[in-house]
């Protein structure tokens, strides 16, 4: 147990010898640097004793044949066009896959119509809403019968399995079969 202990102690006092040296090194190198910065030369690099073999080379020049030339940078693209934008809307870019044309807005909006006047000939609530911001003609916070009644008169009976006649598929049918959209 001596012989460990007496190396272990070794080692530490070794150590601090070495970490000590280094310390004196590095404090006698940044006094040399300092002396030779007042004096004058603080381009050369002065550290006891060593030395850059780091030679300076001049500024690459545009190259002379024009394929090697750097692709030209395209600008910007506006905030308003960027789909990673808080600020895009993809119904307003019509480049946009999800852009909507005024024909298709007034096809949408006739439909809405025919359907909130069937809902209200049958004493059921139709709100106004914008399909764009994820918003829903049914009136919130309603019971649970009441919701199924809304259900059953927008989408039909069989809301879940729906049918192609439209005279069972509730005022959204009737609204499509109206307006002859095939569309929405």
């Amino acid at each position: 147990m001596r012989t460990s202990t007496a190396a272990f102690m070794a080692g530490i006092t070794a150590g601090s010898i070495l970490i000590g040296g280094l310390t004196l090194y590095l404090g006698a190198s940044m006094s040399d640097t300092a002396t030779a910065e007042s004096a004058g030369t603080s381009e050369s690099f002065v550290m006891s004793g060593i030395t850059s073999d780091v030679t300076r080379e001049p500024a690459p020049t545009a190259p002379a044949d024009p394929s090697m030339a750097p692709a030209p940078v395209a600008p910007p693209i506006p905030v308003a066009l960027d789909p990673m934008s808080a600020a895009y809307n993809p119904f307003l870019e019509p480049s946009d896959p999800a852009y909507v044309t005024e024909a298709e807005m007034t096809t949408w909006y006739a439909l809405q119509d025919v359907i909130r006047q069937c809902m209200t000939e049958q004493g059921l609530e139709f709100l106004d809403f914008d399909w764009r911001l994820n918003e829903s003609p049914q009136p919130p916070r309603q019971e649970f019968a009441e919701r199924e009644a809304w259900l059953q008169a927008m989408y039909g009976a069989n809301r879940l399995n729906p049918s192609s006649d439209w005279r069972e598929s509730g005022c959204s049918g009737y609204g499509l079969h109206i307006t002859g959209d095939t569309v929405h």
